[in-house]
């Protein structure tokens, strides 16, 4: 089975983010990011699976000079066209960033839904911190664990319904578990469009600990709502998510 290749979805998922399509990135993941955005204008900037380039266009706008890397070469094209004024590089985060240390030093590196495919997330962050100059910025959003540690439960009467549970039934000594808040797992999920992803989920203070010993000091982070319009656009959305989070955000600053 082949994970996380976007290349087959690379287009159809561009048209989607380019109308709205995917409401959690919209209403809440984006403006969250560039919310926490510092002024980038003239500065460096890397962004990190960068897919087709739309938080590039973003940070194009801002006045920032990007480089964008992937390791979909269909997306890079995609970006590669639509974006003139942005440099992108097909590049494996995992096995290839040391080869930009020549590309900066970067004033910020972002990466929107991205680390947590990596492998080697504490390799990764070390090499982060060594292609940003000092005081530069990481910034990077990832699924919450409330969203991807609790556990999928079908209704036995419904079977296209199901319901996401995180929490525990006890009766004396014995106690029934739904999920795994605290545990650094391993995920697999199937889209309909065919896409199959392979990701990590870790806790928050797995992701502090890692920031600190790759040396970052961590200034801003968020477990943020929908934006206000959501609520009129995707009610559903608006009333799981101003009550349960779906993503995090971290902003941490070099030493």
């Amino acid at each position: 089975m082949l994970f996380n290749n976007y290349d087959d979805v690379a287009i159809k998922r561009a048209r989607e983010f380019a109308t709205g399509g995917n409401a959690n990135h919209e209403f809440i993941e984006k403006p969250t990011m560039y919310g926490l955005l510092p002024p980038v204008k003239g500065k460096k900037v890397l962004c990190i699976g960068c897919g087709t380039g739309e938080e590039c266009a973003e940070l194009v706008r801002r006045g920032a000079a990007v480089l964008g890397i992937d390791n979909s070469q269909v997306s890079i094209t995609y970006a590669q066209e639509h974006i003139p004024e942005a440099r992108f590089k097909v590049i494996d985060m995992d096995s290839g960033l040391e080869a930009l240390v020549d590309d900066g030093p970067f004033y910020l590196i972002y990466a929107g839904l991205s680390l947590h495919y990596s492998d080697d997330l504490a390799k990764l962050l070390k090499t982060c911190r060594e292609l940003l100059e000092p005081g530069g910025h990481l910034q990077f959003s990832t699924g919450h664990p409330v969203k991807w540690a609790s556990e999928t439960v079908r209704d036995q009467h419904d079977i296209g319904k199901k319901s996401h549970r995180m929490g525990y039934v006890r009766n004396g000594n014995d106690v029934e578990v739904w999920g795994n808040y605290l545990q650094t797992k391993v995920h697999i999920h199937k889209y309909p469009d065919g896409l199959v992803q392979r990701f990590w989920s870790r806790p928050p203070s797995a992701l502090f600990a890692l920031l600190n010993q790759a040396g970052f000091t961590v200034t801003d982070f968020l477990e943020p709502a929908p934006v206000p319009e959501a609520e009129h656009v995707d009610p559903a959305l608006w009333g799981v998510y101003t009550k349960l989070p779906c993503f995090m955000m971290f902003k941490a600053r070099a030493a």
